[in-house]
């Protein structure tokens, strides 16, 4: 694990005020119009990817996945540091992770080139303490998706939308996960 040396600058949309309370983040809504785009200055540098997901876990982020095989970058808001992580186990992209309890969910996302991309075809949980990722259950073909949004609502992820194949595929409709 190294730290990128350099300075990076983080953009942060302030659309809402957000506030870190024993680990729980509670956020207030403000007036679109007195929002405003904010310049953070940071220490290192994440690895440059697009179509990936950022996640908060334990009061750090987590930018996971992209194009191609690339490191999980952990971003340390108290002290404003990247920090590089193992690489994901494999290529995937197109997903929104969810964090349950102290580990991050990959579910609906896809691997491979455009444009013809494929569904993952397993869950895939990452342990930020340990650094390690886990393999977990399979997927049902007619279940698996890409693009979709995730969300956590009492203990169940919900999927909503997605593709089966890439680009050339027509949406879907929404499915849940119990974990």
């Amino acid at each position: 694990m190294r730290v990128k040396a350099g300075i990076a600058k983080f953009m942060v949309c302030n659309l809402f005020t957000v506030m870190f309370v024993t680990g729980a983040i509670q956020a207030s809504n403000t007036k679109l119009q007195n929002s405003r785009w904010t310049t953070v200055e940071t220490n290192g540098i994440p690895a440059p990817r697009h179509e990936n997901a950022f996640v908060e876990c334990g009061g750090k982020f987590y930018l996971i996945g992209g194009r191609g095989v690339k490191p999980v970058c952990e971003y340390d808001p108290q002290t404003k540091t990247w920090k590089d992580r193992n690489p994901v186990p494999i290529e995937m992209h197109h997903f929104q992770a969810v964090a349950v309890d102290s580990v991050i969910y990959v579910v609906g996302a896809m691997t491979g080139k455009y444009p013809v991309e494929q569904p993952l075809s397993h869950i895939y949980i990452y342990n930020p303490r340990s650094d390690s990722w886990q393999k977990g259950a399979e997927i049902p073909v007619e279940r698996r998706r890409g693009g979709c949004g995730a969300v956590l609502y009492n203990n169940k992820i919900y999927m909503v939308g997605g593709i089966k194949l890439g680009h050339t595929a027509a949406q879907l409709t929404h499915l849940m996960l119990t974990i």
